[in-house]
């Protein structure tokens, strides 16, 4: 019975979709993250500007 040898190009292929999917996904948290912060920060800072609006 005669080995196979697995195909090169097929595992290649694989493994360089397989990069570009795990590089898409930490893009996509990353600008997730972002967005939330920018939320949070924004958030915060409103709820300042009421504090010193309530001392004056």
């Amino acid at each position: 019975m005669p080995t196979q040898q697995p195909d090169v190009r097929k595992n290649y292929i694989g493994i360089v979709h397989d990069r570009v999917a795990e590089q898409r996904a930490v893009e996509s948290l990353a600008t997730s993250s972002h967005v939330v912060r920018e939320y949070f920060l924004a958030l915060v800072a409103t709820v300042l500007k009421r504090r010193r609006g309530t001392r004056s």
